[in-house]
């Protein structure tokens, strides 16, 4: 299309200037980093993406059944709840230049389980996000 870069590299170490993009999609990367690590790698890509841009992410459910047993030798994933993910989300902000009671934070879109997944599986297994950075008053932070 001309119009879009895929960029493959370690999340916690990149960096971008502010607004950046329009959409930043991940899939089945949170889980893959400590509970240190998650929050500052969601403040970065609230910085990172335009207001009214999206962030769009997938992530294996910790209601996957033998998930852990599976992996645990080979992948040190954190299967967290559809709700750490929502509270994570619903916290983090960071201030608008020259705003001084104004933030910007993420606003919640959508949030599903991945209906292929539930039918192949006939489980709850995987959820996707989408949010929308939106900018709003400090006393907004509620949701």
């Amino acid at each position: 299309m001309g119009n879009i870069t895929f960029i493959t590299a370690d999340v916690t170490k990149i960096t971008f200037q502010p607004n950046q993009f329009d959409l930043i999609f991940s899939n089945c990367l949170l889980q893959y980093m400590d509970d240190t690590e998650l929050p500052r790698v969601v403040e970065n890509i609230l910085r990172w993406v335009n207001v009214d841009g999206h962030f769009f992410f997938r992530e294996v459910s910790h209601l996957t059944p033998g998930l852990h047993d599976t992996f645990k030798n080979e992948e040190p994933c954190i299967c967290r709840s559809t709700d750490t993910y929502n509270g994570l989300f619903n916290n983090v902000s960071i201030p608008v230049d020259g705003a001084e009671d104004e933030v910007y934070k993420f606003s919640l879109v959508a949030m599903n389980q991945v209906q292929c997944v539930k039918e192949a599986f006939s489980v709850e297994k995987d959820f996707y996000w989408i949010y929308k950075k939106i900018r709003c008053q400090r006393s907004d932070m509620s949701g």
